[in-house]
Protein backbone atom coordinates (compact mmCIF):
# COMPACT_ATOMS: atom_id res chain seq x y z
CA UNK A 1 0.00 0.00 0.00
CA UNK A 2 1.54 3.72 -0.91
CA UNK A 3 2.27 5.06 2.08
CA UNK A 4 0.79 9.02 2.20
CA UNK A 5 1.50 12.72 4.02
CA UNK A 6 -0.79 15.31 5.31
CA UNK A 7 -0.41 18.85 3.94
CA UNK A 8 0.54 19.62 7.36
CA UNK A 9 3.57 17.00 7.60
CA UNK A 10 4.35 18.09 3.75
CA UNK A 11 5.40 22.15 4.96
CA UNK A 12 7.02 20.82 8.31
CA UNK A 13 9.40 18.20 5.80
CA UNK A 14 9.55 21.26 3.98
CA UNK A 15 10.42 23.81 6.02
CA UNK A 16 12.64 21.25 7.90
CA UNK A 17 14.92 20.56 4.92
CA UNK A 18 15.57 24.22 4.33
CA UNK A 19 16.49 24.99 8.07
CA UNK A 20 18.61 21.85 9.59
CA UNK A 21 22.12 22.58 7.60
CA UNK A 22 21.40 26.47 6.54
CA UNK A 23 22.30 27.08 9.95
CA UNK A 24 25.94 24.87 9.76
CA UNK A 25 26.40 26.08 6.20
CA UNK A 26 25.00 29.38 5.60
CA UNK A 27 25.55 32.36 8.94
CA UNK A 28 29.84 32.86 8.50
CA UNK A 29 29.61 33.76 5.09
CA UNK A 30 26.60 35.24 4.75
CA UNK A 31 27.84 37.99 8.06
CA UNK A 32 31.13 38.52 6.09
CA UNK A 33 29.53 39.43 2.97
CA UNK A 34 26.43 41.59 3.95
CA UNK A 35 28.09 41.84 7.61
CA UNK A 36 25.27 43.58 9.78
CA UNK A 37 22.58 44.00 7.27
CA UNK A 38 22.22 39.74 7.21
CA UNK A 39 18.51 40.68 7.99
CA UNK A 40 17.93 42.63 5.19
CA UNK A 41 19.28 39.42 3.20
CA UNK A 42 16.54 37.53 4.85
CA UNK A 43 13.54 39.80 4.35
CA UNK A 44 14.45 40.28 0.71
CA UNK A 45 15.09 36.70 0.08
CA UNK A 46 11.38 36.04 2.28
CA UNK A 47 9.80 37.92 0.06
CA UNK A 48 11.27 37.39 -3.16
CA UNK A 49 10.16 33.61 -2.25
CA UNK A 50 6.46 34.78 -1.84
CA UNK A 51 6.36 36.07 -4.94
CA UNK A 52 8.16 32.63 -6.69
CA UNK A 53 6.05 29.84 -4.63
CA UNK A 54 2.46 30.57 -6.95
CA UNK A 55 5.35 29.82 -9.74
CA UNK A 56 6.18 26.81 -8.37
CA UNK A 57 3.16 25.59 -7.31
CA UNK A 58 1.16 27.15 -10.38
CA UNK A 59 -2.32 25.49 -10.53
CA UNK A 60 -3.22 23.29 -7.65
CA UNK A 61 -5.98 21.17 -9.45
CA UNK A 62 -2.88 20.12 -12.51
CA UNK A 63 -0.43 18.68 -9.31
CA UNK A 64 -2.22 15.21 -9.64
CA UNK A 65 -1.39 15.39 -12.93
CA UNK A 66 2.16 14.41 -11.57
CA UNK A 67 1.38 12.14 -9.11
CA UNK A 68 2.99 8.79 -9.10
CA UNK A 69 5.89 9.59 -11.15
CA UNK A 70 7.99 7.62 -9.25
CA UNK A 71 5.96 4.88 -8.88
CA UNK A 72 5.08 4.18 -13.20
CA UNK A 73 6.92 1.47 -14.41
CA UNK A 74 6.69 2.36 -18.04
CA UNK A 75 7.93 6.05 -17.81
CA UNK A 76 8.98 8.73 -20.60
CA UNK A 77 12.07 9.79 -21.47
CA UNK A 78 11.51 13.44 -19.79
CA UNK A 79 10.11 11.50 -16.66
CA UNK A 80 13.19 9.42 -16.18
CA UNK A 81 15.27 12.93 -16.52
CA UNK A 82 13.60 14.62 -14.23
CA UNK A 83 14.16 11.29 -11.82
CA UNK A 84 17.96 11.88 -12.51
CA UNK A 85 18.08 15.53 -11.89
CA UNK A 86 16.67 14.92 -8.62
CA UNK A 87 19.02 11.91 -7.68
CA UNK A 88 22.45 14.16 -8.67
CA UNK A 89 20.71 16.89 -6.17
CA UNK A 90 19.67 14.93 -3.72
CA UNK A 91 23.23 12.93 -4.00
CA UNK A 92 25.38 16.49 -3.67
CA UNK A 93 22.81 17.23 -0.99
CA UNK A 94 23.31 14.44 1.15
CA UNK A 95 27.36 15.09 0.75
CA UNK A 96 27.53 18.38 1.74
CA UNK A 97 25.13 18.57 4.64
CA UNK A 98 26.64 14.57 5.94
CA UNK A 99 30.14 16.15 5.64
CA UNK A 100 29.10 19.12 7.41
CA UNK A 101 27.48 17.32 10.81
CA UNK A 102 30.28 14.61 10.71
CA UNK A 103 32.70 17.22 11.02
CA UNK A 104 30.50 19.38 13.20
CA UNK A 105 29.94 16.32 16.15
CA UNK A 106 33.62 15.47 15.59
CA UNK A 107 35.06 19.12 16.31
CA UNK A 108 32.55 20.21 19.05
CA UNK A 109 30.47 17.12 20.71
CA UNK A 110 33.38 13.84 20.05
CA UNK A 111 36.64 15.68 19.43
CA UNK A 112 38.28 12.22 20.08
CA UNK A 113 36.27 10.27 18.15
CA UNK A 114 37.18 9.11 15.05
CA UNK A 115 35.46 10.51 11.51
CA UNK A 116 34.75 7.14 10.59
CA UNK A 117 33.17 5.34 13.75
CA UNK A 118 30.94 8.87 13.87
CA UNK A 119 30.23 8.37 9.87
CA UNK A 120 29.27 4.89 10.62
CA UNK A 121 27.14 5.39 13.25
CA UNK A 122 25.48 8.10 11.87
CA UNK A 123 24.78 6.08 8.85
CA UNK A 124 23.29 3.35 10.43
CA UNK A 125 20.49 5.58 12.22
CA UNK A 126 19.76 7.15 9.05
CA UNK A 127 19.43 3.77 7.37
CA UNK A 128 16.92 2.19 10.03
CA UNK A 129 14.58 5.67 9.81
CA UNK A 130 14.64 5.65 5.52
CA UNK A 131 13.91 2.07 5.74
CA UNK A 132 10.60 2.84 7.81
CA UNK A 133 8.92 4.70 5.25
CA UNK A 134 8.39 8.72 4.05
CA UNK A 135 5.73 8.50 7.07
CA UNK A 136 7.61 7.51 9.98
CA UNK A 137 10.06 10.30 8.67
CA UNK A 138 7.02 13.03 8.45
CA UNK A 139 6.15 12.04 11.91
CA UNK A 140 9.48 12.45 13.35
CA UNK A 141 10.35 15.45 11.76
CA UNK A 142 6.96 17.39 12.94
CA UNK A 143 7.95 16.86 16.54
CA UNK A 144 11.61 17.89 16.52
CA UNK A 145 11.10 20.59 14.27
CA UNK A 146 8.37 22.13 16.45
CA UNK A 147 10.56 21.57 19.00
CA UNK A 148 13.47 23.34 18.17
CA UNK A 149 11.03 26.11 16.15
CA UNK A 150 9.68 26.56 19.60
CA UNK A 151 13.51 26.82 21.14
CA UNK A 152 14.86 29.06 18.79
CA UNK A 153 11.86 31.50 19.27
CA UNK A 154 12.51 31.57 23.23
CA UNK A 155 15.85 32.38 22.70
CA UNK A 156 15.98 36.57 22.23
CA UNK A 157 14.23 37.04 25.90
CA UNK A 158 16.88 34.22 27.16
CA UNK A 159 19.66 36.31 25.87
CA UNK A 160 18.45 39.36 26.39
CA UNK A 161 21.23 40.49 28.34
CA UNK A 162 23.67 39.90 25.93
CA UNK A 163 21.96 41.63 22.70
CA UNK A 164 23.86 44.78 21.95
CA UNK A 165 21.23 46.51 18.93
CA UNK A 166 24.05 48.94 18.19
CA UNK A 167 25.85 45.82 16.49
CA UNK A 168 23.03 46.38 13.85
CA UNK A 169 24.15 49.89 12.59
CA UNK A 170 24.87 51.82 10.24
CA UNK A 171 21.60 50.20 8.35
CA UNK A 172 22.82 50.26 4.84
CA UNK A 173 26.37 51.99 3.98
CA UNK A 174 28.43 52.64 1.36
CA UNK A 175 28.55 49.15 -1.16
CA UNK A 176 25.74 47.42 0.69
CA UNK A 177 23.20 46.99 -2.48
CA UNK A 178 26.51 44.88 -3.78
CA UNK A 179 27.04 42.95 -0.32
CA UNK A 180 23.58 42.06 -0.04
CA UNK A 181 22.76 41.31 -3.80
CA UNK A 182 25.94 38.65 -3.27
CA UNK A 183 24.44 37.18 0.05
CA UNK A 184 21.11 36.88 -1.67
CA UNK A 185 22.72 34.77 -4.40
CA UNK A 186 24.59 32.61 -1.83
CA UNK A 187 21.60 31.70 -0.07
CA UNK A 188 19.13 31.22 -3.53
CA UNK A 189 20.26 27.41 -3.62
CA UNK A 190 19.88 26.85 0.20
CA UNK A 191 16.53 28.20 -0.03
CA UNK A 192 15.91 26.32 -3.70
CA UNK A 193 16.00 23.38 -2.10
CA UNK A 194 12.39 23.96 -1.16
CA UNK A 195 11.97 21.77 -4.41
CA UNK A 196 12.17 19.07 -2.51
CA UNK A 197 8.41 19.08 -2.78
CA UNK A 198 8.27 18.51 -6.45
CA UNK A 199 9.69 14.83 -4.58
CA UNK A 200 6.89 15.22 -1.95
CA UNK A 201 4.12 15.99 -4.23
CA UNK A 202 4.15 11.89 -5.11
CA UNK A 203 2.90 11.50 -1.49
CA UNK A 204 0.39 14.44 -0.13
CA UNK A 205 -3.21 13.90 0.03
CA UNK A 206 -5.15 16.31 -0.52
CA UNK A 207 -3.25 18.34 -2.96
CA UNK A 208 -5.86 21.55 -2.28
CA UNK A 209 -3.90 22.96 0.09
CA UNK A 210 -0.16 22.74 -0.60
CA UNK A 211 0.10 26.32 -1.67
CA UNK A 212 -0.94 27.14 2.07
CA UNK A 213 1.38 24.34 3.30
CA UNK A 214 4.36 25.41 1.07
CA UNK A 215 4.03 28.94 2.36
CA UNK A 216 3.66 28.21 5.99
CA UNK A 217 6.89 25.50 6.14
CA UNK A 218 8.73 28.55 4.16
CA UNK A 219 7.67 30.92 6.72
CA UNK A 220 8.59 28.85 9.66
CA UNK A 221 11.67 28.58 8.65
CA UNK A 222 12.80 32.25 7.38
CA UNK A 223 10.95 32.94 10.97
CA UNK A 224 13.89 30.76 12.38
CA UNK A 225 16.79 32.59 9.90
CA UNK A 226 15.75 35.39 10.72
CA UNK A 227 15.82 34.94 14.36
CA UNK A 228 18.91 33.39 14.46
CA UNK A 229 20.79 35.85 11.90
CA UNK A 230 19.95 38.80 14.23
CA UNK A 231 21.22 37.29 17.50
CA UNK A 232 24.50 36.40 15.64
CA UNK A 233 25.05 40.39 14.74
CA UNK A 234 23.47 41.73 18.19
CA UNK A 235 24.93 38.91 20.71
CA UNK A 236 28.48 38.51 18.89
CA UNK A 237 29.15 41.32 16.69
CA UNK A 238 30.11 41.53 12.89
CA UNK A 239 34.15 41.21 13.52
CA UNK A 240 33.38 37.72 15.68
CA UNK A 241 30.64 36.06 13.97
CA UNK A 242 32.37 36.12 10.34
CA UNK A 243 35.21 34.73 12.09
CA UNK A 244 33.75 31.74 14.39
CA UNK A 245 33.20 28.80 12.20
CA UNK A 246 29.80 27.92 13.96
CA UNK A 247 28.60 31.45 14.89
CA UNK A 248 25.47 30.25 15.62
CA UNK A 249 26.68 27.40 18.30
CA UNK A 250 28.61 30.22 20.01
CA UNK A 251 25.41 32.73 20.27
CA UNK A 252 24.20 29.36 22.38
CA UNK A 253 27.02 29.10 24.35
CA UNK A 254 26.95 32.95 25.90
CA UNK A 255 23.50 31.56 27.51
CA UNK A 256 24.21 32.18 31.50
CA UNK A 257 20.76 31.56 33.16
CA UNK A 258 22.41 31.17 36.68
CA UNK A 259 26.28 30.09 38.13
CA UNK A 260 25.62 26.62 37.33
CA UNK A 261 23.32 26.84 34.29
CA UNK A 262 26.31 27.41 31.76
CA UNK A 263 26.20 24.99 29.19
CA UNK A 264 22.47 25.06 27.42
CA UNK A 265 24.23 24.95 24.04
CA UNK A 266 24.39 20.80 24.83
CA UNK A 267 21.03 20.91 25.58
CA UNK A 268 19.71 22.87 22.32
CA UNK A 269 22.50 21.33 20.22
CA UNK A 270 20.94 17.74 20.89
CA UNK A 271 17.26 19.31 20.41
CA UNK A 272 18.82 20.55 16.91
CA UNK A 273 21.20 17.51 15.68
CA UNK A 274 17.77 14.99 15.13
CA UNK A 275 16.12 17.60 12.40
CA UNK A 276 19.47 17.14 10.80
CA UNK A 277 19.08 13.29 11.14
CA UNK A 278 15.19 13.71 9.38
CA UNK A 279 16.55 15.80 6.61
CA UNK A 280 19.51 12.77 5.86
CA UNK A 281 17.19 10.25 6.18
CA UNK A 282 14.28 11.88 3.72
CA UNK A 283 17.18 12.24 1.72
CA UNK A 284 18.40 9.00 1.26
CA UNK A 285 14.76 7.76 1.10
CA UNK A 286 14.44 9.79 -1.95
CA UNK A 287 17.83 8.71 -3.44
CA UNK A 288 16.48 5.24 -3.50
CA UNK A 289 13.19 5.94 -4.78
CA UNK A 290 15.38 8.20 -7.71
CA UNK A 291 17.67 5.43 -8.51
CA UNK A 292 14.59 2.75 -8.49
CA UNK A 293 12.62 5.25 -10.74
CA UNK A 294 15.32 5.35 -13.34
CA UNK A 295 16.36 1.36 -13.44
CA UNK A 296 12.56 1.02 -13.77
CA UNK A 297 12.10 -1.18 -11.07
CA UNK A 298 11.32 -1.53 -7.07
CA UNK A 299 15.03 -3.05 -5.56
CA UNK A 300 14.26 -3.72 -1.79
CA UNK A 301 17.45 -4.12 -0.10
CA UNK A 302 18.82 -0.90 -1.89
CA UNK A 303 18.91 1.04 0.93
CA UNK A 304 21.89 -0.54 3.29
CA UNK A 305 24.16 -0.73 0.19
CA UNK A 306 23.47 2.71 -1.04
CA UNK A 307 23.46 4.22 2.49
CA UNK A 308 27.33 3.15 3.13
CA UNK A 309 28.09 4.14 -0.30
CA UNK A 310 26.96 7.22 0.03
CA UNK A 311 28.92 7.00 4.00
CA UNK A 312 32.04 6.47 2.06
CA UNK A 313 31.52 10.00 -0.21
CA UNK A 314 32.87 12.00 2.46
CA UNK A 315 36.05 11.05 2.08
CA UNK A 316 35.55 13.42 -1.67
CA UNK A 317 36.56 16.16 1.25
CA UNK A 318 39.94 15.97 2.54
CA UNK A 319 38.97 17.95 5.71
CA UNK A 320 36.44 20.16 6.53
CA UNK A 321 38.11 23.38 4.86
CA UNK A 322 37.15 21.74 1.89
CA UNK A 323 33.65 20.34 2.92
CA UNK A 324 33.11 24.14 3.64
CA UNK A 325 34.37 25.18 0.63
CA UNK A 326 32.10 23.14 -1.46
CA UNK A 327 29.02 24.72 0.67
CA UNK A 328 30.26 28.09 0.22
CA UNK A 329 31.56 28.39 -3.23
CA UNK A 330 30.57 25.72 -5.06
CA UNK A 331 27.15 24.42 -4.09
CA UNK A 332 25.92 28.05 -4.51
CA UNK A 333 25.90 27.93 -8.61
CA UNK A 334 25.32 24.01 -8.71
CA UNK A 335 22.84 23.97 -6.75
CA UNK A 336 20.66 26.88 -8.28
CA UNK A 337 21.75 25.10 -11.48
CA UNK A 338 20.21 21.91 -10.56
CA UNK A 339 17.47 23.68 -9.12
CA UNK A 340 16.52 25.47 -11.85
CA UNK A 341 16.86 22.48 -14.37
CA UNK A 342 14.47 20.49 -11.96
CA UNK A 343 12.03 23.40 -12.48
CA UNK A 344 12.02 23.18 -15.89
CA UNK A 345 11.46 19.97 -16.38
CA UNK A 346 8.59 19.64 -14.07
CA UNK A 347 6.68 22.16 -15.44
CA UNK A 348 7.35 20.41 -18.82
CA UNK A 349 6.34 17.02 -16.86
CA UNK A 350 3.30 18.88 -15.44
CA UNK A 351 2.21 20.63 -18.79
CA UNK A 352 2.66 17.53 -20.88
CA UNK A 353 0.54 15.46 -18.87
CA UNK A 354 -2.01 18.21 -18.57
CA UNK A 355 -1.98 18.65 -22.31
CA UNK A 356 -2.73 14.59 -22.31
CA UNK A 357 -5.53 14.40 -19.74
CA UNK A 358 -7.55 17.47 -21.97
CA UNK A 359 -6.96 15.84 -24.97
CA UNK A 360 -8.00 12.10 -23.76
CA UNK A 361 -11.42 14.38 -22.55
CA UNK A 362 -11.36 15.51 -25.92
CA UNK A 363 -11.78 11.98 -27.38
CA UNK A 364 -14.15 11.32 -24.76
CA UNK A 365 -16.26 13.45 -25.53
CA UNK A 366 -16.06 13.02 -29.17
CA UNK A 367 -16.77 9.32 -29.02
CA UNK A 368 -19.75 10.56 -27.00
Amino acid sequence: MKQHISPFQFSMLVGNFIFSSTLITQPQVLIQLSKQNIWIVVLLSFCLNLLLIPIFIGNENNLSKVEGIFDDKSLSWIQKNFAGSLFVFFFFVFIRDFNSIIYFISSVLLPKTPLDIISILIILCLIYISNSGIEVIARITVVHFFIIFLTVLGLPPILLNEIQLGNLLPVGGVGSVREIGKSMYLMGASIGEMIVMFFLLNYVKPFKKIKKATIKGISMFFAIFFISSLLDITVLGVGVAKESTYPNFLVVQQIHLTDFLDRLDLVIVLLWLPTVFCKLALVLYAIQKCSNTIIGRELKFTLLPLGLLLALCMHLFKDNIEGLEFAFITWPTLGLLLEVIIFAQFLWIKRKQTGSGKGSKDRKNVKA
